[in-house]
C-alpha cells in the first residue's frame, strides 16, 4: 500500500534553498537525521520512504523580502492542506491558528490532496524570520503590562481577538475581570491598576446586601465555604462541579440556548450536611499523607461522602494548620549576625586554597551556602579594587 506525506518548508539560507533540499534528500537516503524529531524528517527516515521534492517559489537574496517568507509558506500550506495537530490544539498551536487555517481553505474552496500533512506549526504564528512569536514581547492592551517571553505573565496571557493568533493580548489579571464582567479593568485614581479584582469587592457588597453566598445554580446552592473551589461572582458564581459542567458544554460548542445547569445527585446534597469530627479529620490527613487519592479514601473510609467534599475539607484543614503555625511561631529576627574577623579570615584562607562554599559549611555553622558565596564574591571585588 502506497503511503504519502506532504510537507511545505522554506529557507532563507544565504547559500540558497538547495542546501535545505540536500538535507531532506540525505535524510531519505541515509535514514538518519539530526531533525528526526520533526514530523517530515521522521517520515523521511522510515524504510521505503523516498523524497519527492518540488520548488514552489524562488526569491532573490533581498533583506526586504526575507520577512515575508513565512507568509508565502503559510499560503502554500493552506493551498496544499499540510497543517496538522488539530486533535491536540493546545499542545502545538493555539486553537485560533487552526480556525484561521480552516477558514482560509473553506473560503478558497480548496480540494483535499492525497497525503498526510506533516507541518506541525503555522509559520505566520511562529513570527517573522529571526523573531518568532515565542520570542516577541507583547504588552497588555488594558494595563500595558509587559508580557515578555518565557514568563508566567506571557504564558497565561490571552488573545483579545480569538480568531487572530497574532493579535493583541490581555494579561491574565485583566482577562479574568473581562471574562467575569465583560468590561475592561478599571484604572485607579493614582494611575495604577488594583491587584485585587474589582468583581470580588462587588461580590462582598452583594453578599452584605443580603444575598446568599452560594452556588448560583439553584439546584445545587453549595455554600462558598473555606476550601471550596468557586468560579465567578454574584449571580454567576458556580461551585467547582457546576463550573466544570458548564465549561464542558461550552467546549463542545453547545448553543447558549441549549446549555443546561448541573443537577446534583441526592448523595451529594445529603453529604453537605455532614458534621466532621476530629477523628475523621485525622483519618483524612493521614491517608492523604500516605498518598491515597480522594476517590480511594472515599471508598475505604467515607462511603457516604464524595471526593470533592473531601478535597474541600482537606484544603480547609491545611489552611487552618498554616494559620495556626503563623500565630504560634515565635517572631525571631531573620537577620543574620554580622561577619566576625575570624570568619572572614577563614574565608580568605579558603579563597587562597580555592575551597568551595560547601566545603566551608562545617567551619561556618552559622552561615548558609548562599551567604558564604555572597561574602566570598564581595571579598574578591574588594581585593580586585585594592590591586
Amino acid at each position: 500500500m502506497l503511503h504519502c506525506g506532504k510537507y511545505v518548508g522554506s529557507s532563507v539560507d544565504m547559500r540558497g534553498g538547495g542546501a535545505r533540499l540536500d538535507n531532506h534528500t540525505k535524510a531519505a537516503l541515509t535514514k538518519t537525521s539530526r531533525e528526526k524529531k520533526q514530523r517530515h524528517h521522521a517520515e523521511l527516515c522510515k524504510e521505503g520512504t523516498e523524497a519527492n521534492l518540488r520548488i514552489l517559489a524562488v526569491f532573490g537574496c533581498d533583506d526586504q523580502i526575507k520577512p515575508y517568507v513565512p507568509l508565502v509558506e503559510t499560503i502554500f500550506i493552506a493551498l496544499l492542506g499540510t497543517f496538522v495537530g488539530q486533535e491536540k490544539p493546545r499542545m502545538y498551536n493555539p486553537q485560533p491558528c487552526y480556525d484561521l487555517y480552516d477558514r482560509i481553505r473553506y473560503r478558497a474552496m480548496m480540494p483535499d490532496i492525497d497525503g498526510n500533512g506533516l507541518n506541525g506549526a503555522l509559520p505566520i504564528y511562529q513570527g517573522m524570520v529571526g523573531v518568532s512569536s515565542g520570542r516577541q514581547t507583547y504588552r497588555c492592551v488594558t494595563c500595558d503590562q509587559e508580557l515578555a517571553p518565557n514568563t508566567s505573565q506571557r504564558n497565561h496571557s490571552r488573545l483579545v481577538e480569538p480568531g487572530n493568533p497574532l493579535g493583541p493580548r490581555r494579561c491574565i489579571a485583566c482577562e479574568i475581570i473581562f471574562a467575569d464582567t465583560g468590561e475592561e479593568r478599571i484604572r485607579a485614581a493614582d494611575g495604577s491598576y488594583k491587584r485585587i479584582s474589582e468583581p470580588r469587592e462587588k461580590h462582598k457588597l452583594w453578599v452584605t446586601a443580603g444575598h446568599a453566598d452560594v452556588c448560583g445554580n439553584l439546584a445545587c446552592a453549595a455554600p462558598r465555604a473555606s476550601g471550596a473551589g468557586f468560579n465567578g461572582w454574584m449571580e454567576q458564581s458556580r461551585c467547582q462541579n457546576c463550573a466544570s459542567f458548564l465549561s464542558y458544554q461550552k467546549r463542545r460548542r453547545v448553543p447558549d440556548s441549549q446549555i443546561k445547569e448541573r443537577q446534583p445527585q441526592e448523595l451529594e446534597l445529603t453529604a453537605r450536611s455532614h458534621i466532621w469530627s476530629e477523628a475523621e479529620d485525622q483519618i483524612l490527613s493521614a491517608k492523604r499523607t500516605e498518598g491515597l487519592k480522594f476517590q480511594e479514601i472515599v471508598a475505604r473510609h467515607f462511603p457516604k461522602l464524595n471526593a470533592l467534599l473531601l478535597s474541600e475539607r482537606h484544603t480547609f484543614l491545611k489552611r487552618k494548620e498554616r494559620k495556626a503555625k503563623r500565630t504560634t511561631m515565635p517572631k525571631e529576627s531573620t537577620k543574620a549576625p554580622d561577619w566576625t574577623d575570624d570568619e572572614i579570615k577563614i574565608l580568605r584562607n579558603a579563597m587562597m586554597s580555592k575551597e568551595t562554599a560547601r566545603a566551608m559549611l562545617p567551619l561556618l555553622p552559622q552561615r548558609t551556602i548562599s551567604s558564604i558565596v555572597t561574602k566570598m564574591s564581595y571579598l574578591r571585588k574588594t581585593i580586585n579594587q585594592s590591586t
